[in-house]
């Protein structure tokens, strides 16, 4: 007997009529999926250590949850299933907690490591573990029944309860089905994927129709962005269940048919997506429509004397390119600690927070390492700009706080700020990151170690949750002896994020459910913690500095693509799985610059297409690029790369050269690039300058699309 039978209607399932799922689907087809909000969350203990430097340890395991593993898996290697079920009913819940291995470098929550324990025992196994708790799980289900019928808000808990402890009994499938339509509804694509696919791979003697779940999870996986994994199910809905019907919105359809609607309709809104972004760029030589200088001739003279005068240390400021951001009218800059925004359309410098004038006198102190050249950060969200940057007459002061500062993005006024010597020594690194109706940051105490990411509210700054990240100990600046911390990346997949440390460690966590989910390690830190070295200026400097490259991380299909920068691999992970799904050997110095649907780009002083599904390198190119600001820009069948020689079109399935358009900017020691309207623009280590594009002519697009 299914749940479906055995519960109200009232149940959330694909073939009910409730107009909020209809209503999902429909977003799901437009693209704009719900988010639900996030409630208050309780700080989370991950014990992590070190961002760049230190040993890294997993959360604590009770010695309790290491013996019963290690007793569970003993009795049931012997069939001793009495023994080793009972070993899992004396373990409290309580005790539960921390993580552990699965292999490949993962680790996740005791409970689910016990979880995946419990249902892959053998046929043997769960028929002995049916035998034993069948009448347990039971019980539970029946008061799952009358708290559907009363409304009663305990409904999810008893579910988990039932999930969790007799997933392998008769009413675990309904549990996971009921939980996997809870999670949808709410946004939450991630859990309710997880929920079915537990019925798909450990619960093969389910009476829950298997066309609706594979529909379900379909549906969850396109809602996520997951179109290969969609596509995947498509494929076995038309080889095994060609003719079977599912009921959506009161109409039966063909499980098959609704489906590859469901992907057709995402492909559709990627090429449209894809279309809206061609570009082309002009015959000849590519004249500026506009140049915004900010950093003087008289500048940067008084930048290479202070580079000359420190013959004994280097930072690469004569190769670092400012941060900048943009939305669809205007370029933001974040110019070591001065933020101005520049019109698009005209080049007109619409705001800026101070004089250019007061940045080259700093040069001098800069060159110095007092702060990392990292944490100038930058990101528009909406109406609000918000930045990370150390006031310029802060820069002599040992190791000073970073303060967070958000902007109007029109008018640039200040709207609040927080850290910073004025707001509690709190400092905040450069990790800026969008989430729902916050802003993530990362943040901690001066001169302290430990870090916290915190959800900032971009409306008053208010922070309304907050996880502790454990410590980052950073590498010692040997000029001026503070502490320099990487910058960490976030990324999300589904309704979850992932945050790599710059430490080989990379996390998933639930905002919803208020717990980290899992851990990937790449690599185990060394105990001790490095200093930065001296480069003489005698010396050429690492490519690591002279391009500012730092470790990437990017999303897509619900996979993750991770690259540190000094490691020498590249990384294709699939966190909700627990795989590795390929990892690719690369130089040292490279960084992720961006990835399409048949390539994932590495840049240093060359440019490296690998492939994205398997990771075979495919073509790699040298470019004359001497400096920070690596990127890339894509359209149709091209990528283009600026440099000093011109901007750059490649073919992008094999890496040849189209050609060469000039640009002029010969003596720019660095260049970072995007499109933004029908202007492409670059901003070097001295100007921000804007050239017009050309409209894409459509018989190449119509070509492209019908390939």
């Amino acid at each position: 007997m299914t749940m479906s039978n055995r519960l109200p209607s009232a149940l959330l399932c694909i073939h009910s009529t409730s107009s909020r799922f209809i209503t999902t689907l429909v977003l799901i087809f437009s693209s704009f999926i719900p988010r639900p909000a996030s409630a208050q969350m309780r700080v989370i203990r991950a014990n992590l250590s070190s961002a760049n430097g230190g040993q890294q340890s997993m959360a604590g395991v009770d010695e309790a949850v290491q013996n019963a593993v290690t007793d569970f898996e003993r009795h049931s290697e012997r069939g001793e299933w009495q023994k080793a079920f009972r070993v899992l009913d004396n373990l409290p819940v309580e005790k539960r907690v921390g993580m552990l291995p699965t292999g490949d470098g993962f680790l996740i929550p005791a409970e689910t490591r016990l979880w995946q324990m419990l249902v892959n025992v053998n046929a043997e196994g769960r028929a002995a573990f049916r035998l034993f708790h069948e009448p347990n799980a039971k019980k539970l289900y029946s008061k799952l029944e009358s708290e559907l019928a009363a409304n009663d808000p305990q409904v999810t808990t008893t579910a988990r309860a039932i999930y969790d402890q007799y997933f392998i009994t008769s009413f675990g499938d309904d549990a996971a089905n009921l939980l996997g339509d809870v999670a949808f509804e709410r946004g939450e694509f991630a859990e309710a994927i997880t929920r079915w696919k537990s019925i798909l791979d450990y619960h093969t003697d389910t009476n829950i129709p298997l066309p609706r779940i594979l529909v379900k999870t379909a549906a969850a996986y396109v809602a996520s962005g997951r179109a290969r994994e969609a596509s995947s199910l498509f494929s076995q809905l038309k080889q095994q269940y060609p003719s079977e019907l599912v009921k959506i919105a009161g109409k039966e359809v063909n499980a098959a048919d609704y489906v590859s609607h469901l992907v057709s309709n995402m492909s559709k809104a990627a090429e449209a997506a894809v279309a809206s972004t061609r570009f082309d760029l002009p015959p000849g030589a590519l004249q500026p429509a506009w140049r915004v200088q900010y950093l003087s001739s008289k500048g940067r003279v008084s930048l290479q004397q202070a580079v000359a005068s420190n013959s004994y240390y280097q930072s690469g400021l004569e190769t670092v390119v400012p941060n900048s951001a943009a939305d669809s009218e205007r370029v933001y800059v974040n110019w070591m600690g001065v933020i101005f925004a520049v019109e698009v359309s005209t080049g007109k410098l619409a705001w800026r927070t101070d004089s250019f004038d007061k940045v080259p006198p700093h040069f001098a102190e800069m060159q110095q390492g007092r702060v990392d050249l990292g944490q100038y950060s930058i990101q528009v969200v909406g109406d609000r700009v918000v930045t990370t940057a150390l006031p310029l007459d802060r820069l002599n002061y040992w190791q000073p706080p970073i303060p967070l500062t958000c902007w109007n993005a029109k008018t640039g006024e200040k709207h609040w700020s927080l850290g910073g010597e004025q707001g509690g020594q709190q400092s905040y690194l450069g990790l800026l990151y969008p989430f729902q109706d916050h802003l993530l940051v990362i943040s901690h105490a001066q001169q302290q170690s430990s870090m916290t990411l915190g959800a900032i509210s971009l409306a008053n700054g208010v922070n309304k949750w907050s996880i502790s990240l454990g410590t980052f100990e950073g590498k010692n600046n040997p000029y001026s002896g503070g502490r320099i911390f990487s910058v960490p990346e976030v990324s999300e997949v589904g309704n979850q994020l992932c945050l790599m440390n710059q430490s080989g460690l990379v996390l998933r966590i639930s905002p919803e459910e208020k717990k980290v989910l899992g851990q990937f390690v790449m690599y185990e830190q060394k105990t001790t913690t490095d200093g930065d070295n001296y480069y003489y200026s005698d010396t050429p400097l690492p490519e690591e500095k002279r391009f500012h490259t730092r470790g990437r991380m990017l999303v897509r299909d619900g996979v993750l693509l991770i690259k540190e920068v000094g490691k020498s691999e590249l990384y294709c992970v699939d966190m909700e799985s627990q795989k590795v799904v390929w990892k690719r050997p690369t130089t040292s110095s490279s960084m992720i610059v961006d990835a399409d649907d048949q390539h994932v780009y590495l840049m240093n002083s060359e440019l490296s297409a690998y492939d994205r599904a398997t990771g075979k390198l495919h073509w790699s190119i040298r470019l004359p690029v001497s400096g920070g600001g690596l990127s890339l820009a894509s359209s149709g069948d091209s990528v283009f790369v600026a440099t000093q020689r011109g901007i750059y079109e490649l073919h992008q399935q094999d890496g040849r050269v189209a050609r060469i358009v000039r640009t002029g900017q010969t003596d720019s020691s660095g260049i970072s690039m995007r499109v933004v309207g029908n202007h492409l623009v670059t901003v070097t280590n001295y100007d921000v300058t804007g050239y017009q594009l050309s409209k894409p002519e459509p018989p190449k697009s119509e070509t492209t699309t019908s390939k």
